[in-house]
């Protein structure tokens, strides 16, 4: 229910969730968007909340297909694994308000750096960025045209029409998304 608050959208059908277990312990999700399965692999050595955080995660995938149609299947990474995690939102924070006041002014990585193939804590780190990257674009120029910016990709990291939505480039989104940050 929190997700689907967030994310103003209920899913469309029932979702299928299976809890696999990891002969090496490692933790990690996936949402089969259009056969509306999540999975989250696991195991016992591993907090159940943690689990619970990934697949809050993976369900917002699902409620972005639901929501955006095809347009999830080519979403630029940032905002497809950035909107994921900040609507995940609590089930992320560790108790922090949102994820500008988590990152506490510190983003390391570039914005468009692949987050795939990246050891767990980098792209960890990528996703807390994405997520609070959306927060700026949703706080600075609202849901609508967040809307509009999320369809616009082709599935490569970067790939948005950010000119053509916001009338600047990434980079110049990416510099006053950390000036934002710095803000705080």
């Amino acid at each position: 229910e929190y997700v689907s608050a967030r994310t103003g959208t209920a899913p469309v059908g029932p979702i299928t969730v299976q809890i696999l277990a990891d002969p090496q312990c490692a933790l990690h999700g996936a949402a089969y968007t259009q056969t509306r399965e999540v999975h989250v692999t696991t195991c016992a050595a591993i907090p159940p909340d943690r689990a619970v955080n990934i697949l809050a995660h993976e369900f917002v995938h699902q409620l972005a297909h639901d929501h955006f149609g095809e347009a999830h299947l080519r979403s630029d990474p940032i905002l497809l694994e950035g909107w994921a995690t900040w609507d995940a939102g609590r089930y992320w924070l560790s108790g922090a308000q949102d994820f500008r006041t988590f990152l506490g002014g510190q983003a390391p990585l570039p914005l468009i750096a692949t987050h795939l193939g990246k050891p767990a804590a980098e792209m960890n780190m990528l996703y807390y960025q994405w997520a609070s990257f959306v927060e700026y674009l949703l706080v600075t120029y609202g849901h609508d045209t967040f809307e509009v910016v999320y369809r616009s990709g082709n599935g490569v990291v970067g790939s948005a029409d950010y000119h053509g939505v916001y009338g600047v480039d990434l980079a110049t989104l990416e510099a006053s998304w950390r000036t934002w940050l710095q803000d705080d």
